[in-house]
C-alpha cells in the first residue's frame, strides 16, 4: 500500500487524462510572442498541472531570415521536433505529475480554485489557434491562452476539462466531422 495521500494517488499520470497545447507568452497569441511553450496539461478535481514538452519557434532565424528562413527551419526540422516530443511525453508514462514538476522551471501547477472562467474558444482569425483555444483567468486576474495543436487534442481538451471543471466549463466550440474542422457552436 502507498503512504502517499488519497488525493495524490488518484493524480498520477494518465495520458488519456491530459492534452497537449501551446502558450504564446508575451503579446498573447500574436506573431509578436517572446516565449512559445509546449505543455502536456494534467487537469484533475484538485490541481490542474502544466508540464513543459517543447518550445516554439526560433524567433532569432526569424529576425535574420525572415519569413523564408523560418519556413526553411520548419521544414528541416519538422520531423525532429515530433520526434523528439513523442519521446519526451512516452517518457512521462507512469510518472505522478507533482515529480514532473522539478525536471523544468517552466513546469508549474495551479490549485483548482485558481483557474477562473475556464471558456474552449472556436479558431480565430485574428488571434490565431486554428484547433480552438482554452482560457481561463489565473488568481491574479491574469488572462492566460492555449491552443490547440490538433482535433485529438481539441477533443481531450473538452473531455479533460469538463470532467475537471464541470458545468463551470464553458465550451463555444465543436468539432464538425463533415467540415473537418473545429467550429463555432
Amino acid at each position: 500500500m502507498s503512504n502517499l495521500p488519497e488525493a495524490e494517488v488518484v493524480e498520477t499520470l494518465n495520458d488519456h487524462a491530459a492534452f497537449t497545447a501551446r502558450r504564446k507568452t508575451g503579446n498573447e497569441g500574436t506573431i509578436f510572442a517572446s516565449g512559445d511553450f509546449l505543455y502536456r496539461i494534467f487537469p484533475t478535481a484538485q490541481r490542474v498541472f502544466f508540464i513543459k514538452i517543447g518550445a516554439g519557434t526560433d524567433q532569432s532565424i526569424a529576425l535574420l531570415f525572415g519569413v523564408l528562413g523560418v519556413a526553411i527551419h520548419k521544414m528541416r526540422t519538422k520531423g525532429k521536433a515530433t520526434a523528439e516530443t513523442q519521446a519526451r511525453l512516452s517518457s512521462f508514462q507512469g510518472q505522478r505529475p507533482a515529480l514532473l514538476l522539478s525536471q523544468d522551471p517552466a513546469n508549474h501547477v495551479l490549485q483548482r480554485q485558481q483557474v477562473n472562467n475556464p471558456v474552449i474558444e472556436p479558431p480565430s482569425m485574428w488571434t490565431g489557434g486554428k484547433f480552438g483555444k482554452w482560457i481561463f483567468r489565473d488568481e491574479k486576474k491574469k488572462k492566460r491562452i492555449f491552443f490547440f495543436e490538433d482535433v485529438e487534442n481539441f477533443q481531450s481538451a473538452v473531455e479533460c476539462l469538463r470532467a475537471a471543471f464541470g458545468e463551470e466549463l464553458v465550451v463555444r466550440a465543436q468539432y464538425d466531422p463533415v467540415k473537418n474542422k473545429i467550429v463555432k457552436t
